[in-house]
């Protein structure tokens, strides 16, 4: 078993690119907090990614050993694969991403938790469209109508 531990994302590339050409697969691995998860993989090598730190832009190494970009660094850009719902669930299995880009927003200063009990279903319809409707930021609105 052997386990590559690349530094920079052009090392990732070349080490993918050597195992597409050798017909090897590799299992993708950052902290390996995952890999009780599932069927274990048969790999004969280990590409450990523990070593990439610190966020700078969304570029990913595909499965078949291909450098591509995924938009550019502003964050509304929506050009190139959307590689975050690609992502999800193939657990490092389609490619292994090098560089990501993250949106943060500042925590709110407050936050309030609204509940109103015992609307009939027009009444509620109507206060859920008032405060969505309204200048705050309503994350979420629902209503669930009275047991009968």
């Amino acid at each position: 078993m052997t386990t590559f531990t690349p530094s920079s994302p052009a090392e990732v590339l070349s080490t993918i690119q050597w195992a597409t050409a050798e017909e090897s697969p590799l299992e993708i691995l950052g902290h390996g907090s995952k890999r009780g998860i599932g069927r274990p993989l048969q790999t004969e090598h280990w590409l450990d990614l523990s070593k990439l730190t610190g966020v700078t832009l969304y570029e990913a190494v595909s499965g078949r050993g291909e450098a591509f970009k995924s938009g550019g660094r502003v964050v509304k850009n929506v050009t190139g694969y959307d590689l975050s719902k690609l992502m999800a669930g193939s657990w490092g299995t389609l490619a292994a991403l090098t560089d990501v880009t993250f949106k943060v927003l500042p925590a709110a200063e407050t936050e309030v938790t609204l509940a109103i009990r015992g609307l009939l279903d027009d009444a509620a319809v109507a206060a859920m469209a008032l405060a969505l409707g309204s200048s705050a930021e309503v994350s979420s609105a629902a209503h669930l109508p009275e047991r009968i």
